[in-house]
């Protein structure tokens, strides 16, 4: 058991003070009969009300001794448990840009299996919120920072390229739209993870400036490139339904590429990391390795939970000192 206010209970020093005081009063007030003959005393035995008048001032020292334990706050501590430190605010940022259709990403194109696994680690969150911002050549927030998990993952189901027109890639604009969205955040631990398969070509924000910008509201950025470094050809589907492939304006088969040197500078400027992702699995495990590295920053801290008390002492103190006064005024009232 461990107390609250444990300074209360330096008042029970003053116990040993009261009893000494009322001893001294007692010898002092001592009554006293005058009998011709003690003789007729010997076997007298004192009745059960002066017995009971011994007890009252006993009685009125345990109730202030209860009611002093009960200002002190006795506590129960119960077993050790353990909680996360700080909670997260999480942006998700993905590309929704026309090259995500490159189809070197596992089974799918690079946007099927990124959203797929994109809505997954979503539902897997667990008490930090969540926002998401999709781009292309603008940017725009799909979902503010919200508590419901599963909501979060069925609103990246739902988007479709095409969703932004434009086949640029706004990576500037892109990180300035989640900044905002973490700006007035008061967590602990602000967090962006942006998801892009090419270089920056579009929006009226710079990269690099949106990096300083992050970084001066304490905010972390990880960038994750998918696709094939070397590049990939981007499908396009002509009005007639033939399949041809997005060409360059010499007449060659244009290739998507990464700007890793880019997203690995944004990553550092913010404290963050660049992950690289060829296949739908790598990206899961790029995103739980982020998540895992981000919640060791806020290690869990263990407790004891307290239980109070202070009502299994107070109670029994009232009643006590309660009764003390009633008898004392009543069956154990003395003469004066």
């Amino acid at each position: 058991m461990v107390f609250g206010d444990p300074a209360y209970l330096l008042l029970l020093l003053l116990a040993p003070l009261a009893v000494w005081l009322h001893l001294a009063r007692a010898r002092r007030s001592e009554p006293r009969l005058v009998y011709s003959d003690v003789r007729t005393l010997a076997d007298a035995r004192p009745s059960l009300r002066a017995r009971a008048l011994a007890l009252l001032p006993a009685a009125r020292l345990v109730a202030a001794v209860l009611l002093v334990v009960a200002l002190a706050r006795p506590q129960r501590l119960g077993s050790q448990q353990q909680y996360e430190g700080e909670g997260i605010d999480l942006v998700l940022v993905m590309d929704v840009s026309y090259s995500m259709k490159a189809e070197d990403f596992g089974d799918a194109n690079r946007f099927v299996g990124a959203r797929r696994v994109l809505a997954r680690f979503a539902r897997g969150i667990r008490n930090d919120r969540l926002a998401v911002v999709f781009f292309a050549s603008q940017a725009f927030t799909q979902c503010p920072l919200t508590l419901d998990h599963e909501m979060v993952g069925a609103l990246i189901e739902q988007v479709e390229l095409g969703l932004i027109d434009g086949d640029s890639t706004a990576i500037g604009m892109a990180l300035a739209t989640a900044a905002s969205r973490l700006e007035r955040s008061q967590a602990k631990s602000k967090v962006i993870l942006l998801l892009t398969d090419g270089e920056n070509n579009a929006g009226s924000v710079a990269p690099r400036d949106a990096a300083r910008a992050c970084r001066a509201l304490g905010l972390r950025v990880f960038t994750i490139g998918i696709g094939r470094k070397e590049g990939s050809p981007v499908p396009v589907e002509l009005p007639t339904g033939q399949r041809v492939y997005a060409r360059n304006a010499d007449g060659s088969i244009a290739l998507t590429k990464l700007d890793e040197a880019l997203l690995t500078e944004i990553a550092q400027t913010t404290g963050g990391e660049y992950h690289h992702a060829a296949d739908p699995g790598a990206l899961q495990a790029v995103y739980e390795s982020i998540w895992k590295l981000e919640k060791s920053r806020f290690e869990a801290k263990s407790f004891r939970p307290r239980s109070e008390l202070c009502g299994r002492f107070l109670w029994p103190g009232l009643c006590l000192l309660g009764l003390e006064l009633l008898a004392g005024a009543t069956v154990l009232r003395k003469a004066p």
